[in-house]
């Protein structure tokens, strides 16, 4: 978990066990000029959240031990938290359904690009410091 990068710029939690893939976001986050705190499974996210209570949006992977992403996501809105955004490679009707039934904000489908990523989260961090080329694929 690492936040000193930008501390003064808004918070993002990544949240994947694939650490390749929570790093790959992370840096795109990271290139924006956001600030990014990292987990790897819902339990450790709920964790973070409590020691980072500015985070502005979660974005997390589905498929992950201890508490998956819609665990996760369900125990986010009971606790009135911040916009959640679900990065899956699975792409069936039911998950998408599910993850809006749950109230996450959207789903971004790997393999995402950086700039698929950026759109996914900039409606949810309106002053989003975008580093030059952030539209790009």
């Amino acid at each position: 978990m690492s936040a000193e990068d930008a501390p003064h710029a808004p918070c993002v939690l990544v949240v994947d066990d694939n650490r390749a893939l929570q790093q790959l976001a992370a840096y795109v986050l990271k290139s924006a000029g956001l600030r990014v705190v990292t987990a790897g499974h819902g339990l450790e996210a709920l964790e973070v959240l409590a020691a980072e209570p500015e985070t502005r949006l979660v974005i997390t992977d589905l498929e992950m031990p201890h508490l998956d992403g819609f665990g996760l996501l369900h125990r986010i809105r009971e606790q009135s938290g911040p916009p959640t955004l679900i990065v899956t490679a699975r792409g069936r009707p039911e998950d998408v359904q599910e993850a809006a039934r749950l109230g996450a904000a959207g789903v971004v489908k790997k393999p995402f690009s950086r700039g698929q990523l950026l759109a996914a989260a900039g409606p949810f961090l309106p002053d989003l410091p975008l580093a030059p080329g952030a539209d790009s694929a």
